[in-house]
């Protein structure tokens, strides 16, 4: 059997709700707000440094079995036959 509500508690329940619930949204929206910009922010820089780690790691692994000795002279060789 169903309860009959009375309508004045019925509309309190009701005004109770929107008092609690416009200001508790609007604390959730100004939150998020606030938040949401630096979380992008950080997300972007740790992707940027973690591609800037992985060219110096590629550079580092490309380079790293050269005679930096053998690369001076090569370069050397090629500057002498620019002077003439």
């Amino acid at each position: 059997m169903r309860k009959n509500i009375d309508p004045v508690k019925h509309f309190g329940i009701i005004i109770g709700c929107i008092f609690l619930g416009i200001p508790f949204g609007i604390f959730v929206g100004i939150m998020s707000a606030l938040k949401f910009p630096f979380a992008v922010y950080n997300t972007c820089i740790q992707k940027d440094r973690q591609t800037r780690l992985d060219q110096a790691q590629q550079f580092l692994d490309e380079n790293s079995g050269q005679n930096i000795w053998d690369k001076h002279i090569k370069r050397m060789e090629e500057k002498k036959s620019y002077d003439n």
